[in-house]
């Protein structure tokens, strides 16, 4: 009965070979992109799950209350190894400081990224090891473990342990170990080499990151409870808490709001995943609006079958051997056209995602998918036509039975609704991407260089003054933190301040001519200035800040701030409010003092417009020619600002994507049931030509099949998208609005592209000889 079976869907497929491609097109398309989405949420979700005992490792945060706000901070000031004492549910415990160093070989030199650790870094953070041991790896203060790729680029050929690197202008250390390269989808996976701890100095309050491997998962409280403990004993207070973070939720569920996990990246992961499964569902009723629009022409069939005696249940079989089969075609189709797009989708979500088909979770997938695909889309079908009663086809009555028209517009008016949401849904996403980059930030970020300064001491005022004597150049400023990175804060106290209030700015290290070379506006007072010797203590403030501080006129107002050591200062001037960290959280108070040379990391260049390459070019002949043993490390501000909204352009990208996935879809849904009303219509069609309506006439009675499903979808999906949309922006402080304008976009777009795809069939059948129409069955 198989094999019967098999042939006659295989002949039904030719008989119908327009409604067949169709199907089969759209079945190819949402399988497709279901393949595609499944190795990216498998992706996502085996983020940092190398390790068979991934669960075990925990960040230690820090929950600090201010001002009413509890903001939690991946580092602490806390010297956890030092105050801690051994605790049997910890199996290690590591300091962990992040670095961008050059390393030199005797003919090689590379700049790469890397981490400060203790000894106990790879018993917490396991990688094969090619060469040497992990026992004691780092316990050297002079010992650096190197990854593979980092090996083999400074010791080609050649044996890397027990040679010698030098680290930056820390000096020379000892190669013990080479580590294999961590995964892509690891957190680590930037992490070309492992330097000792007991190397780098730290003052006193420098912040550390802290990571503990527990002997089991369960222990996290216990373990959070005596972190907390030491917490309160430094602090001596209550108002910074401790909080354990499993490894494994880093990538995921990464975002806090007042100390507590709230959404993150699986929001995308569950939204697109979602996608997946609508546009899979689509291409479904598609194949199910066809299957049951050719049913007419199936009745005779169905009660000859019924009467020789085939059960109900072989019928059913029947028809979900033919939808199965077609799913399983176009999954064998699907695999290369995912190998074709895979690229593409690597390049809008920078990610290496792969197509490996040794993967037992791919390869069930595969199997899987077409399987429920196949009874998704077969078993409506199936189980209607297959109750069909032999009597009521023979007395000419199946086809009032089998046409299904209700069923047809219900599932046509969900899928319109679907493309309509994700219609307005990229529409929304485009107009706030757009808004965040147009938007104005309170300092001007084009035209800028921002070159990232050496560790080691050099001649700054020599660099600054060389570069600055080119035609291309407008200025130079040396900084502490880029304007968009400045994210550490300290408290303010000044004379006559309320008891028990405590205020913490932002803060940042500038030279005499930041603020200006940034264009950032002076509101009240002045900048700093070289003529004035005490500008040296004194501090310039936001608007915000001189807000918070309530003084009427803030000039002259003296207050102490501690970023820098505690000290007292002057406010001299008042500048307005700028972004001073992630684009996507709100302006804050920002304190800027004149910085030590130490303090000084950034040197920020202003060239002239559409002088960019001869600016870089200067800028890197000096820089080589002052700091000759370095290599010149630097970015643009601009793009730097943009790089903040990478999620946005991942999320747009992909939402345009599968928006217009969706609606080629839905198009091969409309051509073929465009093409089943105006088959169906033909002799009506004939006839009205015949007596005289014009062929404008004739596709206005076509199209008017059309106009309940368009508006009841709109009706339906754009005040849902609309919910939905105004839901999402609210996790941004700065939107864009939803104005009318937008619905009317949506809604226009939907109605030229059912027009486009219904009217194109409608002009066929109405432009066809009167005499071939009357002649249609």
């Amino acid at each position: 009965m198989i094999r019967y079976s098999i042939i006659f869907a295989k002949r039904l497929f030719f008989r119908n070979l327009s409604y067949s491609l169709l199907a089969l097109g759209s079945l190819c398309v949402g399988i497709t992109c279901a393949l595609i989405i499944f190795l990216w949420v498998q992706y996502e979700l085996r983020y940092d799950r190398q390790d068979p005992a991934a669960d075990h490792v925990f960040a230690v945060l820090n929950n600090e209350n201010i001002d009413g706000d509890i903001e939690t901070q991946e580092e602490t000031v806390v010297p956890l190894l030092d105050l801690l004492p051994d605790m049997p549910e910890v199996k290690a415990m590591t300091r962990l400081d992040n670095t961008r160093e050059q390393l030199t070989n005797d003919t090689i030199t590379v700049t790469r990224r890397g981490v400060f650790a203790d000894s106990t870094f790879f018993d917490i953070f396991p990688s094969p090891f090619r060469e040497g041991s992990p026992v004691g790896t780092l316990k050297d203060s002079r010992s650096i473990a190197l990854s593979r790729e980092l090996a083999r680029l400074l010791f080609p050929q050649q044996q890397a342990v027990n040679r010698f690197v030098v680290l930056g202008a820390r000096g020379e250390y000892k190669v013990t170990a080479v580590f294999e390269n961590y995964a892509p989808n690891n957190s680590l996976h930037y992490v070309s080499f492992v330097a000792s701890c007991h190397a780098q100095p730290h003052e006193a309050e420098a912040r550390q990151n802290y990571y503990v491997r527990l002997h089991r998962p369960e222990f996290a409280p216990t373990v959070e409870q005596r972190i907390d403990r030491t917490f309160k004993a430094y602090f001596k207070n209550d108002h910074v808490k401790a909080k354990l973070f499993c490894l494994t939720d880093w990538r995921l569920h990464w975002n806090f709001e007042n100390g507590e996990v709230s959404g993150g990246r699986i929001v995308y992961v569950v939204l697109f995943a979602t996608i997946g499964v609508f546009i899979l569902v689509m291409a479904c009723v598609n194949y199910i609006n066809l299957a049951t629009a050719r049913a007419s022409r199936r009745g005779k069939e169905i009660s000859i079958r019924k009467v020789s005696g085939a059960q109900q249940k072989t019928l059913i079989l029947q028809f979900l051997m033919e939808s199965g089969g077609l799913s399983f075609a176009a999954t064998a189709v699907s695999v290369p056209l995912v190998s074709l797009v895979l690229p593409f989708f690597n390049y809008i979500s920078q990610l290496p995602l792969t197509l490996d088909l040794h993967q037992p979770a791919l390869l069930a997938a595969l199997v899987i998918i077409p399987i429920l695909t196949g009874i998704l889309a077969g078993a409506f079908p199936a189980f209607v036509m297959s109750s069909l009663r032999p009597a009521a086809v023979i007395k000419g009555n199946y086809a009032m039975l089998l046409t299904g028209a209700s069923l047809r517009q219900g599932l046509v008016v969900f899928q319109f609704v679907l493309s309509v949401m994700m219609i307005f849904g990229s529409l929304v996403l485009w107009q706030q991407t757009d808004f965040l980059v147009k938007r104005e930030v309170g300092y001007d970020r084009h035209n800028v260089i921002n070159v990232w300064l050496p560790g080691r001491p050099f001649p700054m005022e020599a660099l600054k003054d060389q570069i600055t004597q080119h035609a291309s150049i407008v200025g130079a400023a040396y900084g502490g933190a880029s304007p968009m990175e400045i994210n550490g804060y300290a408290d303010v106290t000044w004379a006559g301040m309320p008891t028990g209030k405590k205020i913490y700015f932002y803060g940042a290290s500038a030279d005499f001519d930041m603020i200006e070379v940034l264009k950032i506006k002076t509101i009240d007072g002045r900048n700093f200035s070289r003529a004035f010797q005490s500008d040296s203590a004194n501090y310039v403030v936001t608007k915000q800040a001189a807000e918070l501080l309530g003084f009427s006129n803030p000039i002259g107002q003296k207050i102490t701030y501690t970023m820098f050591g505690e000290r007292e200062g002057e406010i001299v001037g008042v500048i307005e409010d700028f972004h001073n960290d992630d684009i996507h959280l709100p302006m804050a108070p920002v304190i800027f003092s004149i910085g030590k040379r130490h303090e000084l990391t950034n040197l920020f260049v202003r060239y002239r417009e559409g002088k960019a390459e001869e600016a870089v070019a200067h800028v890197r002949k000096v820089f080589h020619q002052v700091v000759p043993d370095e290599l010149l490390d630097y970015s643009f501000l601009d793009r730097d600002f943009q790089d903040q909204l990478y999620q946005e352009y991942f999320v747009g990208r992909l939402s345009r994507t599968f928006t217009v996935v969706s609606l080629v879809i839905g198009c091969l849904g409309l051509a073929g049931l465009s093409l089943f009303q105006n088959e169906r219509r033909a002799k009506e069609v004939g006839i009205r030509k015949v007596l005289g309506a014009s062929t404008r006439q004739v596709i206005s009675v076509l199209l008017r099949d059309f106009v309940k499903p368009v508006g009841l979808s709109l009706a339906i999906a754009l005040p849902l998208g609309g919910y939905v949309m105004q839901r999402y922006l609210e996790r941004y402080p700065y939107r864009v609005p939803l104005t009318i304008f937008t619905f009317l976009i949506v809604a226009g777009m939907l109605v030229l592209l059912v027009l486009s795809v219904a009217m194109s069939g409608a002009y066929i059948v109405a432009t066809k000889n009167p005499v071939e129409n009357l002649k249609a069955e």
